[in-house]
């Protein structure tokens, strides 16, 4: 906005100094020059005004104009922001169980199948087996309590697994160690 109004001064600078130029032309009388130095200052004068004005108003116009491309542009990229660090989240997740061959939802080894059990670290058709076996469990680390698997293949699962508890398992496990 600076650069505006310094063009601006420079135009009623110029054209100051044009209409300064065109008074010193030799005139047939001196009333006529008096008559038209009046004339002349005032019509730079007012041409300094309006040039002023003119000025001030496409300066104030430019400056709403670029308040409001600067918050579109400032919600746009808060947006774009936005879906693009939803979208390489959800990427890293892809490629992470991709690579490690895990998946980011938990397996519950109270109602998962052998084959999500299969599909765990160091859980094979043997062992998936004898974790449905064994249910219910009221902890993941049941597994290892009741001797199901080692602790070394626990240890490489416990962050894939959970143990959900069943509705009616509560109870029939409580019976269960009532009757033994």
């Amino acid at each position: 906005m600076n650069s505006k109004r310094l063009f601006a001064l420079l135009f009623v600078l110029l054209l100051a100094a044009a209409l300064g130029v065109a008074q010193t032309t030799p005139q047939s009388s001196s009333d006529q020059s008096t008559t038209t130095k009046k004339t002349k200052k005032q019509k730079v004068k007012e041409a300094g005004t309006d040039v002023k004005e003119g000025t001030e108003k496409a300066a104030t116009a430019t400056g709403h104009g670029a308040e409001k491309a600067a918050t579109a542009t400032a919600h746009g990229t808060e947006t774009a922001a936005k879906t693009t660090a939803s979208k390489t989240k959800e990427a890293a997740g892809d490629v992470k169980s991709g690579v490690t061959g895990k998946s980011s939802a938990k397996v519950d080894i109270n109602t998962a199948t052998a084959d999500q059990l299969d599909a765990l670290p160091g859980v094979g058709p043997a062992i998936a087996q004898k974790i449905i076996a064994g249910r219910p469990y009221n902890a993941k680390n049941d597994l290892v309590r009741r001797s199901i698997v080692p602790q070394s293949t626990y240890d490489g699962m416990k962050d894939q697994i959970i143990a959900h508890h069943a509705a009616g398992a509560s109870g029939s496990t409580a019976a269960k160690k009532k009757g033994q």
